[in-house]
């Protein structure tokens, strides 16, 4: 028999990149619908899908298809020229907050587009077998905790009110022995890549960066965190187990007796991360429930789902690779003063580096003859965007160097060059005599800080410091020579509080 197809809607999103993934490794066929939506940064669904298509594989039995699921007859002939046998439809609008302030979106794209694909997936000559429809826990309302399945749902709000719709179009197009359908009803999802408007992956991007942790209320909010490897396993063993009998509704979250609070979320991330939150409090969002927590005892007795990862466990993994994917732009303030031989021999070892920096910004404070000599020099090397930046020979050594650092300020007001949306992205090292680092003094850090996080690594020979750490600081500088500056920035920055460092 050939390979099992399926269709996975919204598969360049969060939960649906990492489904597409596992079914690819499991021998499934996938093939993958989704429009690119720009309710988040598409930039962050192009690295979904890139992940996917990295896979061995993606080259066999991977195909994608952009386009918007309300084009009905795009949809068809996808479904009759590929026959596959299941459906998993996650495609939607996403975001609570947007979707109330968004109707006519949510009606479009979590209403229509299921009542379509169902519809398509019923036709006579269809070879659809089976289909599975991404409900939420927004569709309870207030209950009293764990929510079962055969609960009344109450939804409160337009996004929850859509998916609600969704399970009852599901329920009312179900017959025997034609598709099995299920809707599944997930909990508080997150996990590496995950939404950046989500709360985990928000939170984690926000504290890395030492910037200010909104907090709805006081925290206390309980939330059932359901790490994205848990929920895939369950929409894949609802495809391993499907009933032809009935609709069927099946929770999949973490199901934990004791469910973690927003607050819990903060502290694991904090100690992940290994670095203190800075929380500001900030009135209850409206609509929002104090607390879901899902029973998941149908689900492990239909098919044996069994989460496995604990709060703890899934932030870890979910900080390790945050930390490794993260953008680590590299730059070299190097200063010069009438000394052309030097500047050669400072370029040719930064050109020797086994990962070389991605910028180099020369401070020369030679004097007028003398900026020839440089420019001839710059001229030999390409490898990386070179900048040349002309200081008087009668300002002060600081000043000599807040000159570098402000060229690196104007960068990021023009955010020319991705990296430079976050000065938390820039790491930054200055150089003023003779390089005396190793060949791969910059690779070797630059994975330190992929391993940990840190924001300052630093040894005798050489340093690497976070701009935004950078900036903190410059004020406070001063030093007669550019070694006593520089002796000062780096013990300066080795004592700077909630800051992580490596320091060797």
């Amino acid at each position: 028999a050939g390979k099992t197809k399926v269709v996975v809607t919204g598969a360049a999103g969060f939960i649906g990149s990492h489904l597409s993934k596992t079914l690819l490794e499991k021998g499934y066929y996938v093939i993958a619908i989704d429009s690119m939506n720009p309710y988040y940064d598409i930039r962050l669904k192009q690295t979904h899908l890139n992940q996917i298509k990295a896979l061995p594989q993606a080259a066999e039995n991977f195909r994608y298809h952009q386009f918007d699921i309300n084009e009905p007859n795009r949809c068809r002939s996808i479904l009759d020229e590929e026959q596959p046998s299941v459906i998993v439809h996650l495609a939607a609008q996403a975001g609570v907050r947007y979707c109330q302030a968004h109707p006519d979106e949510a009606e479009n794209n979590n209403i229509k587009t299921t009542r379509l694909l169902l519809d398509l997936a019923h036709r006579p000559e269809s070879t659809v077998k089976q289909f599975l429809f991404a409900s939420s826990s927004s569709i309870y309302g207030t209950h009293p905790r764990p929510w079962k399945e055969t609960y009344v749902t109450k939804p409160e709000g337009i996004y929850g009110e859509s998916k609600a719709k969704g399970e009852e179009m599901c329920k009312g197009i179900f017959e025997k022995n034609k598709v099995s359908i299920a809707a599944m009803r997930f909990f508080t999802v997150y996990g590496p890549f995950g939404r950046p408007d989500m709360a985990p992956g928000k939170f984690m991007d926000i504290i890395h960066r030492g910037k200010v942790v909104p907090v709805y209320g006081d925290g206390s909010a309980i939330r059932d965190f359901t790490y994205v490897d848990d929920i895939v396993q369950g929409i894949i063993l609802i495809i391993e187990h499907p009933n032809f009998e009935q609709f069927e509704i099946y929770n999949l979250g973490k199901g934990t007796k004791t469910p973690n609070s927003v607050l819990d979320l903060i502290k694991s991330i904090e100690t992940n991360l290994n670095k203190k939150a800075n929380i500001h409090f900030t009135d209850p969002m409206a609509g929002d429930v104090p607390a879901t927590q899902a029973d998941i005892t149908k689900a492990e007795q239909a098919f044996g789902y069994k989460p496995k990862y604990t709060l703890e466990d899934g932030i870890k993994k979910t900080v390790s690779i945050y930390f490794r994917n993260l953008p680590k732009y590299t730059v070299v303030l190097l200063y010069t003063k009438d000394n052309a031989e030097l500047l050669g021999q400072q370029l040719s070892k930064l050109d020797s580096q086994t990962e070389k920096p991605q910028m180099v910004v020369v401070i020369d404070q030679s004097q007028v003859p003398n900026h020839v000599a440089n420019q001839n020099v710059l001229q030999k090397y390409s490898g990386w965007e070179l900048v040349h930046v002309k200081v008087a020979g009668s300002e002060s050594v600081a000043n000599v160097w807040k000159t570098g650092i402000g060229y690196l300020e104007e960068q990021l007001g023009e955010k020319k060059i991705e990296s430079f949306e976050e000065p938390s992205n820039i790491f930054v090292t200055l150089v003023h005599d003779e390089v005396k680092w190793t060949d791969t003094e910059l690779q070797d850090s630059v994975e330190q800080i992929s391993c940990g996080g840190y924001e300052f690594v630093s040894n005798p020979r050489f340093f690497l410091a976070r701009l935004d750490l950078i900036q903190g600081v410059k004020e406070t500088l001063r030093g007669e020579t550019t070694k006593e500056f520089i002796e000062q920035f780096k013990e300066v920055l080795s004592t700077t509080e909630n800051t992580r460092k490596f320091v060797q």
